[in-house]
């Protein structure tokens, strides 16, 4: 997406820690900040409800990342290993104090959401608890300053995690008990997940994927997306890390016909995803026709995107295709069986780490 066209759609974007809620390890994360975008101090009574509300969303947006990234790995080239936590610091909101207050806990890094099926779910870690020590390492004495407490628990478990492929957490319960546990990772694809507080937009970068809250979210039940419609969203933007398309239109311009044939191989891409996450991808279909065709009716008028309508019907085309290949084989080999769009089958040189018939030089 670029600045003009901010929803259902992808391209390069700024992304800044003040914009984003918090990113899902093994997903990948960030610190969370959905709070700091309300009144400096907001009252007490208000911080419980927002931040129980954060998590209900953060992890219904990264249960469908999870599902989308650990079922599709056998097709993905580069995988990584992952345990699927999101982490978060009290001090990067607001009022750390009564985000403390509100979890019941004494430091500052804690659990913020834990994906169905991941190995931290299977693990026992739950949201809402201290996260203390990563192998050993004590988060509180060693990180100090505010805002390195989830980026150091990053980095601790992406080390731990290269190494041997699990880690030692230390937990501490809200009663002071503190807990080890050990969590080994599986493999995923590329993707890290965000939910940026305030917004409507979907998009993505090379790596980074951010769904604004209110997808996951909203007051008005008319507008809200049922699971696979927002599973939808979320593979949509997942499809432009996959295809490399934020590198290929950095290299080869981001002009109109190029931006347009990245849209329409992500929404093609998608219908792959969804079918190995186990979601119906006719719900793509019922987004475009639906919750798209009415809240971002501009969209459509782009030169970057096609109409609603076209988009649609290019994936009601796609899902046939796939559903082909399914019914031969049980499952959707997108790597193998997904045909590009011809404009973007030779991908510019730089992304090329092995040679084959999409690397040929332009």
């Amino acid at each position: 997406m670029n600045a003009k066209a901010q929803r259902l759609s992808s391209g390069r974007l700024p992304l800044t820690c003040s914009a984003v809620a918090g990113l899902l390890y093994g997903l990948a994360f960030l610190p969370a900040t959905a709070l700091a975008q309300t009144p400096p101090n907001p009252a007490p009574e208000a911080i419980a409800p927002a931040l129980l509300q954060l998590q209900h969303d953060d992890a219904r947006l990264q249960n469908i990342g999870w599902q989308l990234i650990r079922s599709n790995a056998p097709f993905c080239t580069e995988t990584r290993p992952a345990i699927g936590l999101l982490v978060q610091d009290a001090r990067d909101y607001s009022d750390p104090a009564s985000i403390r207050k509100a979890l019941g806990i004494t430091g500052n890094v804690f659990v913020g959401a834990v994906p169905t099926g991941s190995p931290a779910e299977a693990a026992g870690l739950r949201a809402g608890e201290e996260l203390a020590a990563v192998n050993g390492k004590n988060l509180a004495r060693t990180y100090i300053e505010p805002g390195q407490g989830a980026p150091a628990a990053q980095a601790a478990l992406a080390r731990a995690l290269a190494r041997n492929r699990e880690v030692s957490l230390t937990l501490r319960d809200q009663a002071g008990k503190m807990r080890d546990i050990q969590v080994e990772s599986v493999k995923v694809c590329p993707g890290q997940f965000a939910l940026t507080a305030g917004s409507r937009a979907a998009q993505s970068d090379a790596s980074r994927i951010l769904i604004g809250q209110a997808f996951a979210a909203s007051d008005r039940p008319s507008d809200k997306l049922e699971e696979s419609e927002l599973a939808a969203v979320v593979a949509h933007e997942l499809a432009h890390v996959l295809l490399h398309h934020s590198q290929w239109l950095d290299q080869a311009g981001h002009g109109d016909e190029h931006v347009h044939a990245s849209e329409r191989e992500a929404d093609r891409l998608a219908v792959w995803l969804l079918a190995n996450a186990g979601y119906d991808p006719a719900a793509m279909v019922r987004l475009l026709r639906g919750w798209g065709r009415r809240n971002d009716p501009g969209l459509a008028r782009l030169p970057t995107h096609g109409s609603w309508e076209d988009r649609a019907a290019l994936v009601e085309q796609e899902i046939v295709t796939m559903r082909a290949t399914w019914a031969t084989s049980g499952k959707a080999d997108w790597q193998r069986l997904f045909s590009r769009e011809p404009a973007l089958v030779r991908l510019p040189s730089a992304l090329c780490k092995k040679p084959d018939a999409r690397c040929k030089r332009r």
